[in-house]
């Protein structure tokens, strides 16, 4: 009976090294992905626990606003928070709440916000864990207003020094989203800054998700309905087998692969599939196999380009 195997690897080729009978089929590849359960994840964002798992600046004030009081200024569930800043212009009346992430990794902040007379701006940007950077950001809404005016600092970290965004110029719940790369961090600051006590505001369901491209990894045929078209092969014999021919020797589909190796031990009879990868990526090489003699031996692996 056939059994899976799994191969993880983090080049840029798969070779299955063959020197005995094999018949190989169903041939796949999937990224491996590790997590950790509170990586990108907002505590409280909803603020039903008021501020719990937020931090504040000492010249912001803030009232947790309940539904069945005022039921316009809640966006969802069955509380928010007002938040004003409570100092001159320029103080950075702040609420931040510092979120794990993975390095090297695009995440969506995603938050809810309305002024008190849509004519307030407030600063929204992603600082780096020790504070001192904004993180390379871009953002965009669902109806609000955006302020394309950034305000450059020299010592922001990336290419552009363009990663306050201001905005929330409506009365109206609007959504927001800050999309932002990690660079090599580990964990960031979601932060949003009010400037001056003239700024007042509702916000709430904050929310971080990452944001997970089209995978470009892909086994071309790898149930081999299209024989080993997409495939090379070295020093190698092979015959497709058919279902209807011998049903036993498919293990899905219509159709697999029957090798032999043609050379003598130490010849590397291989059939082998170039695919692309991401870099810095663990990936899961899956394949079905059986051998024509139980204690026949294949060597299986995965090269560099190169």
């Amino acid at each position: 009976m056939g059994k899976t195997l799994f191969s993880r690897f983090s080049k840029k080729m798969l070779a299955a090294a063959l020197s005995t009978i094999l018949i190989i089929t169903s041939v796949s590849v999937a990224m491996f992905t590790v997590g950790a359960e509170n990586v990108g994840v907002v505590a409280n964002g909803g603020f039903e626990d008021g501020v719990d798992g937020y931090y504040k600046t000492s010249n912001l004030t803030y009232s947790i606003v309940n539904k069945a009081d005022s039921p316009a200024d809640v966006h969802s569930g069955e509380k928010s928070v007002k938040v004003q800043g409570k100092e001159t212009w320029g103080q950075n009346c702040n609420l931040y709440q510092k979120v794990a992430v993975k390095p090297n990794t695009t995440y969506n902040w995603r938050f809810w916000y309305k002024s008190q007379d849509g004519m307030n701006k407030v600063l929204v940007g992603v600082r780096e864990e020790d504070g001192d950077y904004l993180l390379p950001s871009s953002i965009s809404s669902n109806g609000g207003s955006i302020d394309t005016d950034f305000l450059a600092f020299e010592e922001m970290r990336g290419t552009e020094a363009k990663f306050w965004h201001k905005g929330m110029t409506t009365t109206e719940w609007k959504e927001y989203v800050i999309t932002f790369s990690t660079l090599d961090e580990t964990a960031v600051w979601l932060t949003l800054n009010l400037w001056t006590q003239t700024r007042i505001g509702w916000t709430d369901d904050w929310s971080v998700e990452e944001v997970i491209p089209e995978s470009k990894t892909k086994v071309i045929d790898g149930g081999f309905e299209e024989g080993v078209n997409n495939y090379k092969t070295n020093n190698l014999d092979y015959t497709v087998v058919n279902k209807t021919d011998s049903p036993a020797d498919v293990h899905g589909g219509e159709k697999a692969v029957k090798v032999q190796g043609k050379g003598n031990w130490g010849q590397n009879c291989n059939l082998y599939q170039k695919v692309e990868v991401d870099r810095n990526t663990y990936y899961t090489w899956r394949f079905w196999y059986k051998a024509q003699e139980g204690s026949s031996k294949a060597l299986v692996g995965v090269r560099d380009e190169a």
